[in-house]
């Protein structure tokens, strides 16, 4: 995808103890789009037996709705391996 910021780097959740948060996104499985809100799209990423939170901010609502269904249609999936999945024009 060829969006400023893809992959996403910054990922947030709770950690256990001693626990730590992904730092790329070759460490993370696409889970569950949460909402596509405006320009906005966030969504759960399965990190070892823990879930995280990933918003990305894209250009327009248009764009995130895009995004959106592109990472439902790769649930599961390791995050960067969709790095090269174009954004379908209208």
């Amino acid at each position: 995808m060829d969006l400023p910021e893809w992959p996403p780097s910054h990922f947030s959740g709770s950690r256990g103890r001693g626990g730590t948060l992904p730092t790329h996104a070759d460490q993370v499985t696409i889970g569950d789009v949460l909402n596509v809100l405006d320009n906005c799209v966030r969504f759960n990423c399965g990190y070892g037996t823990d879930t995280v939170a990933c918003s990305l901010f894209v250009p327009d609502a248009d764009t995130a709705r895009k995004v959106g269904a592109i990472l439902r249609e790769h649930k599961g999936k390791n995050l960067l391996s969709i790095r090269e999945v174009e954004i379908p024009a209208d």
